[in-house]
């Protein structure tokens, strides 16, 4: 065992096991050999015990038989109980003799205590948490290095029938062997038991008495309450401190002072019962005084009526409601004290629920408004005549003047129809007078205008004006033909109406045309001199078209819409082809946000090749959507919507991780441009998905290169170029696509990380018949060297362009001239780029 555990790395091995004689001859011999082997690093039990067979039962001092003494170092392993039979203190060690031998906790721990001091032991640390090796298994060398590699080791009887056992605190009853271990881990994390002063603990608990005292008198079941709380949160927090700090404090004296404390506190609230009765009386003699105030100054005029109907009391606002005599008795209305008489014969009249119900007070221009609530109760008194109590009702009514309350609900009731501005009907209220005009089946015509100029009028003169423009408009259309319906302001500065039934059909576009003559009229406002432009829309409605008001007026606002994309003043009528575009727009905004999870998105590669030998020098990602149900959508189409809705990240997105993990196939030569737009700068992690990308596919960042469009980049500010030049810092390189389309400016081309221009294809494609276009091929190459960027053509798509471009000093370009838009399987194949030099996608 001693060869095995020392060849496994053991610091040192202590056998807590008598060697003090000898044993056969052989087996010493061994065992002398193994101590040498192990090169003083092992400890031998020393201990002391009674000579059963000695005079007296003297003590005996048991040291390791003489040859493996030379060879070891004796440890004192006496242990000593106390009076309850629990070992709490571990010595240093032992005088045997004319020596004083350290014990063995000691002698494993490497320290030193006073040799006349002991050792409180820790019993915090788990005994189950010490590794246990059987004994037959370290013999056979049947365990695993690491459990001894640089330990100490001790070896001892674990058997409960070997007698070597003792009850200790915390773990009732454990090995000899383990004690000496918890008594060196003690050592070694210098963490013996202290006791902490107990007026720390008294000064704690006289704080703490001082809290619970704050809270004044108490319910006593909160007392008490209180009292467990505080005896819980004084053994907590002395455990927390115990298991922090191993600081012991004797809390058993605290829980008879928090008692104390409790009953004390209860005799105290007791007393004060009697003191809150008489509180009590007077708080009832305050309350009759505050309610006998509040009724004399209620805002409503209250009055107790008797079961004859007559006022036995009644309130200063009632008498001012109401009115008096010259006696001053109150003038109360025969409808009010006929509820009183009514109460009288009513069965169960005080068990209803009160009823408000209402009356008027003079004539009806200038009358009052009342609200009145009467109820019935029945109150008990003292009959000296009678055994039982004597009932009598009384009726409280309670009135409110509401005349001004019932103008402003009929004003609300009109504002809910009517704009507050201009007096014209709302959205709502107009459909349903049109859903009426619909159902006579008859044609009519639904209009819809919108002011032009209207927001620079408001600008220039401020709102007051534009209230009075707005209003001045309304006006106008309401006097125009009693065959307009009843004008509508839809919202800031459009209008609606549609035509009554006539005698005769009206041209929709003739009455249009008077009513743009009519509103651009100038206003006149004091010396403000206003005129507006008009556009019109309109949409004729056919007898037999079943429409409903809200698809009707949709198409004359469809009809607007389209007179809006007109320059100046226009007149619209409603056109089905407009219409069905606007609803594929509507539907590919609808379908958009799950295309990339139904797997519709998909990516294509156009080559960018060198023009003077062909060779490919890089692919263009090229997004492409093909739906089920609208079939294919072109980027023409879905870009401009997503960038409009936001969900131009989500498709970006998925473009950079597609393209970037396709580069992944192709040599390192060739590099991927992905296109980017300029509103997945906004609010966007533009850098984080392109640092995502690379991270997840290893590219090399120079292998990648993000297009921005030159009119998309004449938008941006500040942060843009920041977040541009950080995402150049990670090696991607940056290209301007679309070169000459937008307004070209010089000076954001040397803010710019740029690497690339990219000319339009427009340039490319009048290269064979205009000079012009060769002279700005020609100047941009130019400016390009001097810039020390790249320079590629798009659009090449005959030999003729290729050669042109090339004597030009243009050596890179794109278009169908070199291939169309391909699958990365297609590209590998036509240009024979994969097999030895294509990677494995493992980022999918």
């Amino acid at each position: 065992m001693l060869d095995a555990l020392t060849d496994a790395g053991a610091v040192d091995v202590f056998f807590d096991i008598d060697f003090a004689f000898a044993s056969d001859q052989g087996g010493d011999a061994a065992f002398v050999q193994a101590l040498e082997r192990a090169g003083g690093t092992t400890l031998l039990a020393s201990f002391m015990q009674r000579d059963r067979f000695g005079p007296a039962a003297e003590l005996t001092h048991n040291l390791p038989y003489a040859p493996f003494r030379e060879l070891s170092w004796p440890a004192a392993v006496n242990i000593y109980a106390e009076r309850d039979g629990l070992i709490r203190m571990y010595p240093s060690g032992e005088q045997i003799g004319t020596e004083f031998i350290s014990s063995a906790a000691v002698l494993l721990a490497g320290g030193r205590i006073p040799t006349d001091a002991s050792l409180e032991i820790n019993y915090g640390f788990d005994p189950n948490l010490v590794p246990t090796l059987s004994a037959v298994d370290v013999a056979n060398r049947e365990f695993p290095n690491h459990m001894v590699a640089g330990r100490s080791v001790v070896v001892g009887a674990g058997a409960v029938e070997l007698g070597d056992h003792y009850a200790v605190p915390l773990h009732q009853v454990v090995p000899g062997a383990i004690i000496h271990i918890l008594a060196a881990e003690t050592l070694l994390a210098q963490a013996g038991i202290a006791h902490g002063a107990i007026k720390y603990l008294a000064a704690a608990l006289i704080a703490l008495l001082l809290i619970l005292n704050a809270f004044g008198r108490e319910r006593p079941w909160r007392l008490v309450s209180a009292n467990l709380l505080a005896a819980c949160f004084i053994e907590g927090a002395a455990l927390l401190v115990f298991q922090s700090w191993f600081l012991s404090f004797p809390t058993a004296f605290a829980h008879p002072t928090l008692m104390a404390f409790t009953l004390v506190k209860l005799a105290r609230s007791l007393n004060i019962i009697s003191l809150l009765l008489r509180r009590k009386d007077v708080q009832i003699h305050n309350d009759q005084a505050l309610l006998s105030h509040l009724f004399a100054q209620s805002s409503d005029g209250i009055v107790i009526l008797d079961e004859a109907g007559d006022p036995i009391i009644q309130s200063r606002s009632a008498e001012a409601m109401f009115g008096t005599d010259a006696r001053g008795a109150l003038l109360l209305p025969a409808d009010l004290q006929a509820t009183a008489r009514r109460s009288k014969f009513g069965e169960n009249a005080f068990d209803q629920e009160p009823l408000v119900r209402s009356l008027m007070l003079g004539g009806l221009s200038n009358g009052k408004h009342i609200e009145y609530l009467s109820t019935t109760s029945r109150f008990q008194e003292v009959d000296t005549n009678s055994d039982g109590p004597k009932h009598r009702l009384i009726t409280a009514i309670s009135a409110r003047d509401v005349t001004e309350l019932k103008r402003q609900e009929r004003e609300i009731a009109y504002l809910s129809t009517h704009d507050e501005r201009t007096g014209a009907l709302r959205r709502g209220p107009f459909l349903e007078f049109l859903r009426a005009r619909l159902q006579t089946d008859q044609p009519t015509s639904v209009f819809v205008l919108n002011l032009s100029r209207f927001k620079t009028i408001n600008q220039l003169h401020g709102r007051d004006i534009g209230d009075a423009l707005l209003e001045a408009v309304v006006t106008r259309l309401q006097s125009m033909d009693a065959n307009l319906s009843a004008i509508s302001r839809l919202d800031g500065d459009s209008f609606s109406f549609f035509v009554e039934q006539t005698p005769e059909p009206v041209d929709p576009h003739e009455l249009a045309e008077v009513v743009r003559a009519h509103l651009s009229e100038p206003y006149v406002f004091s010396s403000i001199h206003a005129q507006i432009g008009l556009r019109v829309g309109f949409a004729k409605i056919d007898k037999g078209d079943n429409l409903g008001p809200e698809e009707a007026l949709s198409r004359a606002e469809d009809a607007l819409d389209a007179a809006k994309t007109m320059q100046g003043p226009a007149i619209c009528t409603y056109d089905p082809k407009n219409a069905e575009q606007r609803e594929r727009v509507r539907s590919i905004e609808r379908i958009m946000p799950d295309a990339i999870s139904r797997n519709e998105l998909s990516v294509l590669y156009q080559p960018q090749n060198r023009l003077s030998d062909g060779k490919l020098i890089g692919l263009e990602a090229l997004v492409r959507w093909r739906n089920e149900e609208l079939g294919a959508i072109y980027p023409d189409e879905f870009i401009p919507i997503a960038e409009a809705n936001g969900f131009i990240n989500s498709i970006g997105r998925h473009v950079l991780e597609e393209a970037v993990g396709a580069a992944l196939a192709l040599p390192d030569s060739v590099t991927m441009a992905v296109n980017v737009s300029s509103r997945q700068f906004d609010g966007n992690d533009l850098l984080g998905d392109v640092q995502q990308a690379l991270a997840i596919t290893n590219l090399k960042p120079e292998r990648l290169c993000l297009e921005l469009t030159e009119t998309a980049l004449l938008q941006q500010d500040a942060p843009t170029i920041e977040t541009m030049h950080d995402i150049a810092s990670l090696g991607v390189t940056w290209a301007l696509d679309d070169f000459g389309t937008g307004f070209s400016s010089m000076s954001y081309l040397s803010r710019l990380p740029l690497s690339k221009l990219k000319l339009d294809r427009s340039f490319t494609m009048s290269l064979d018949s205009d000079h012009t276009a060769r002279t700005i091929v020609r100047s941009v190459n130019h400016l390009c060297n001097g810039l020390g960027i790249g320079f590629l053509c798009e659009g090449i798509e005959t030999e003729s362009h290729r050669e042109i471009l090339l004597s030009e000093g243009c050596n890179e370009g794109q278009g169908y001239y070199f291939g169309r838009p391909q699958t990365i399987e297609e590209i590998i194949t036509h240009w024979n780029v994969g097999g030895a030099e294509s990677k494995a996608r493992s980022w999918a």
